[in-house]
C-alpha cells in the first residue's frame, strides 16, 4: 500500500497493537515498525451526586427507592450488591440489561446486579426483591450514550432493609397493633383504607397513604419520619393528609395529572393542577418527572406553566430559563402528562393560611385568572366560596373546572351547587379557574377548609342536595354541551352573584346550549342560572340558546334532573310552532341557517299544563310496532292532522294525513328503513314532536 491505512469500527477504551513488513513480493523482511494505540472514549465530565434511599419497605416489604442527583451523561447505570461495595465496573463499549428486581438483571462480575439504565433525566429507581436484614451497596455511573462511555469512579452509597415491623390501617382498625407512640424508625405504617389517626408523638422509618385513605395528625402532636412520608392518587381517588400538629421529614404526593392525547384528540389533552407542596424548583421538579410532556423539538421546553395574564396564554417552562422557577402555593398550573400517571411533588407543607392574587387585566380573558389548593387534603367547596364570593366577578362567581374535555363546557361550582352538594370538595392539588371582580383581589386559603374526600376532580356526578336541579344537553354527532339550571329559595330572576355562572369567557363557542336572564338581561351566556321556586311555580319562561352551523342536526335533551316529577319542561321552538315536553321525550332539528343567539328556543315549567293547552300535544301517545311495522298514533286529535317523519339528517320521508276526532290512527312504515326517526303532528290546535325507533 501507500503506507496509510485506516482501520474503523474499535470499540472505546481499547488498547489495538501493530507490525508493519516490507516485503518483495516472495519474502517478509525479517525486521518490522511496531506501534500501538489506544481508543478514546468521551465519558461525562460530572458524576452524579447525592445518592438516598428511601421508602424502604414501602409500600411492600422489600421494596425501596433509589434516588440521585443527575450529572451531564445522556443515560444512567445503577448497580447494586447485597453485603459488599460493588466491585466490578461495566466496561465501556458494553450495554446492560437493567431489572429493578434485584438479582434479575444482568451482572457485572459476581454479585453485581444492574438494577436502572435510562435516560440521566430520571433520577430515581424503585427496586424490588430486597430481603429483610440485608444491607445493599449502590454504585452509579454517568455515561453518555455514543460509544457507550461509563464515567469511574462512580458514586456509591448503601443502606440496610431494616427488620421492622409494617402497621396496616384497614377499615378503621390498625393491624397488627396502634402504632401510635410505640412504633421505632425501623417501623412502617401503610394507610390503606379509611383515615387513620396518629394522636401521640411517634417515630416511624416511612408512611404510605394510599388514593383510598386519609392521614391526620392532631393538635400539639409531632410524627418524625426517618425515610419519607408518601401520598398517592389515581384519576378517581385522592389521599388527604390534615397536620394540625407537625411532621418532619420528607413529604411527597403523587398527583395524578391527565395524559396528553396528541394533535386532534378532543379529551385529556392536558390538565389544570396545583402544588399540594410547595417551594420546589420546576429544575428538580422536572428532574424528577420523566413523563411531563416535552416539546418533540425542544426537550427543554415543557407543557407545565401558569396563566399568563399579560399575554393572555398559558406559560410554558423552558429548563433553559425557568429550572430556578419556584412552584408557588395556591397558584395554579396548565400540565400534561406522558402516561396518564402521576407528579410527585416533594417541599413545603402548607398548614396555614395561603393567599393568592388575582386581577382583572390583561389583552384576553383578563378577568379570568388560575389558581388551586395548596394543601394535601380536600377543601370543601362550600367553605371556600364562604371566604371568596367576594372577590369574584359578579357574573361568574364560583370555580370552573376541567373535567378532561372543556369543548362541552366547563364544570361550575357555584353556590347553587354548594347548596345541593354540602359535602362538595376541590382534590389535593387542583387548579381551577375564577373571575376576578373589577380592582382584582385576593383567593384565600384557610385550614379550616381542610376536609377528606373520595372524590376525583370534577368529574363526578350530582348528588341529591337541599335545592333541585336540572341539566339540558345539546348533541351533534360527536358535539355535546351542557347548561344547568339550578332552583333555590336564595335565587330570583334576576342575576343572582353566587348563584348565577356565565359560559367562560362569557360568550358560548360554535356549538352550545346556553341561556338568558329572564330579567336583567345584559347579553352575557349564563351557563348556570337559578330561579326561585315561587318563579318556578308560576310558569316561568327562560330564553334558551344554541348554537349550531346551518345544517347541523341538534338534540335537546334532559340529561340529568332532581326537580319534582309533578313539574312538566317544554322547550319551546318559535319557528317550528312546537313545544316539546322533555320530561318524556328529546328535540331534534336540522338548523336551517347558522343559529348564534337566543329568541328562537325558550324553556318553560308548568306544574300541570301549559297555559294554552291547545298548543299541547303532550296527551298524545306515538310508538311504532314491528311486526307488523306500523305507526300509531293513540289519542284524540282535536281537528285534521298532518304527520311527517324526518330522518337523521333532517330529510322528509313520509307525510300522511289523519282523522280528526278518532283516538286511534295508524300509518304503514313499512317501506322505511329501520332506524330512528322524528315524527311531528301538526294541526290547528295541536303540535308534537317525538322520536322513534322502526325495527
Amino acid at each position: 500500500g501507500n503506507g496509510t491505512y485506516s482501520h474503523t469500527g474499535l470499540n472505546p477504551e481499547t488498547t489495538y497493537y501493530y507490525r508493519a513488513y516490507s516485503y518483495n513480493g516472495c519474502s517478509y523482511s525479517s525486521g518490522f515498525l511496531s506501534a500501538d494505540a489506544t481508543t478514546p472514549c468521551a465519558a461525562p465530565s460530572t458524576q452524579a451526586t447525592n445518592f438516598t434511599a428511601t421508602n424502604i419497605n414501602s409500600p411492600l416489604i422489600g421494596n425501596a427507592t433509589l434516588n440521585w442527583t443527575r450529572g451531564d451523561g445522556t443515560n444512567v447505570l445503577v448497580v447494586m450488591r447485597a453485603n459488599g461495595a460493588v466491585n466490578a465496573n461495566p466496561q465501556s463499549g458494553t450495554p446492560y440489561t437493567a431489572n429493578p428486581a434485584f438479582g434479575t438483571g444482568q451482572q457485572i462480575g459476581t454479585g453485581n446486579f444492574v438494577v436502572f439504565n435510562g435516560p440521566s433525566t430520571t433520577s430515581t429507581v424503585n427496586v424490588s426483591n430486597l430481603v429483610l436484614g440485608t444491607t445493599y451497596h449502590v454504585a452509579i455511573y454517568e455515561y453518555n450514550s455514543t460509544g457507550i462511555c461509563y464515567l469511574t469512579p462512580a458514586l456509591t452509597g448503601n443502606f440496610v432493609v431494616n427488620v421492622g415491623i409494617t402497621y396496616l390501617f384497614v377499615s378503621g382498625a390498625w393491624i397488627p397493633s396502634d402504632p401510635n407512640g410505640v412504633s421505632s424508625a425501623a417501623d412502617n405504617i401503610s394507610v390503606l383504607l379509611g383515615n387513620a389517626i396518629i394522636n401521640t408523638n411517634t417515630l416511624i422509618n416511612n408512611v404510605t397513604v394510599n388514593e383510598f385513605s386519609a392521614l391526620t395528625v392532631t393538635s400539639g402532636t409531632v410524627l418524625t419520619v426517618n425515610g419519607s412520608l408518601n401520598m398517592q392518587s389515581s384519576n378517581l381517588k385522592y389521599s388527604s393528609l390534615i397536620v394540625e400538629g407537625s411532621i418532619t421529614g420528607v413529604i411527597n404526593y403523587t398527583r395524578h395529572v391527565n395524559i396528553n392525547n396528541g394533535t386532534g384528540s378532543t379529551t385529556g389533552n392536558n390538565d389544570l393542577i396545583s402544588a399540594p407542596l410547595s417551594g420546589q424548583s420546576f429544575g428538580d421538579f422536572a428532574g424528577a418527572n420523566f413523563n411531563i410532556v416535552s416539546d418533540p423539538n425542544n426537550s427543554n421546553r415543557k407543557l407545565f406553566g401558569p396563566f399568563n395574564k399579560s399575554t393572555g396564554t398559558y406559560v410554558i417552562y423552558d429548563l433553559a430559563s425557568d429550572s430556578g422557577v419556584t412552584l408557588q402555593a395556591g397558584l395554579g398550573y396548565r400540565a400534561a402528562s406522558t402516561n396518564n400517571g402521576g407528579f410527585v411533588f416533594t417541599g413545603n407543607l402548607e398548614t396555614g393560611d395561603v393567599s393568592q392574587a388575582i386581577s382583572n387585566s390583561g389583552p384576553q380573558f383578563k378577568e379570568w385568572n388560575l389558581v388551586g389548593n395548596p394543601y394535601t387534603s380536600y377543601i370543601n367547596l362550600a367553605a371556600f366560596l364562604a371566604v371568596n364570593n367576594s372577590q369574584f366577578d359578579s357574573n361568574a362567581s364560583g370555580v370552573y373546572g376541567y373535567d378532561g374535555m372543556a369543548s362541552d363546557g366547563y364544570v361550575i361550582w357555584n353556590q347553587a351547587y354548594a347548596d345541593a352538594n354540602p359535602s362538595a370538595a376541590m382534590t389535593p392539588g387542583q387548579g381551577f379557574l375564577v373571575a376576578s371582580k373589577v380592582g382584582g383581589g385576593s383567593i384565600g386559603f384557610t385550614p379550616a377548609m381542610r376536609t377528606i374526600g373520595t372524590t376525583d376532580d370534577f368529574i363526578a356526578g350530582r348528588s341529591t342536595g337541599n335545592i333541585s336541579f336540572l341539566k339540558l344537553n345539546a348533541t351533534n354527532g360527536n358535539l355535546n354541551y351542557f347548561t344547568d339550571f339550578y332552583f333555590s329559595d336564595n335565587a330570583s330572576l334576576n342575576l343572582d352573584p353566587g348563584y348565577d355562572a356565565a359560559v367562560f369567557g362569557y360568550n358560548a363557542p360554535e356549538f352550545a346550549i346556553y341561556s338568558h336572564l329572564v330579567q336583567g338581561n345584559t347579553g352575557k351566556d349564563m351557563a348556570i342560572q337559578s330561579i326561585g321556586n315561587s318563579d318556578l311555580a308560576n310558569e316561568v319562561i327562560i330564553p334558551l340558546g344554541i348554537n349550531a352551523a346551518q345544517g347541523q342536526q341538534v338534540t335537546i335533551s334532559i340529561s340529568e334532573s332532581t326537580i319534582s316529577p309533578d313539574m312538566n319542561v317544554y322547550l319551546e321552538d318559535t319557528v317550528n310552532g312546537s313545544f316539546t315536553l322533555l320530561n318524556t321525550a328529546d328535540y331534534s332539528f336540522t338548523a336551517n341557517t347558522t343559529l348564534n343567539d337566543t329568541g328562537r328556543f325558550f324553556l318553560r315549567f308548568s306544574q300541570s299544563t301549559l297555559s294554552s293547552p291547545e298548543k299541547n300535544g303532550s296527551s298524545l301517545q306515538i310508538y311504532a310496532t314491528s311486526r307488523p311495522r306500523t305507526l300509531f298514533v293513540k289519542g284524540e286529535l282535536t281537528a285534521a292532522t298532518t304527520i311527517t317523519l324526518y330522518d337523521t339528517l333532517g330529510r322528509q320521508v313520509l307525510a300522511s294525513n289523519l282523522n280528526a276526532g278518532s283516538t286511534s290512527n295508524n300509518v304503514d312504515v313499512s317501506s322505511l328503513s329501520t332506524g330512528v326517526y322524528v315524527v311531528k303532528l301538526n294541526n290547528a290546535l295541536q303540535q308534537k314532536t317525538q322520536k322513534v325507533i322502526l325495527k
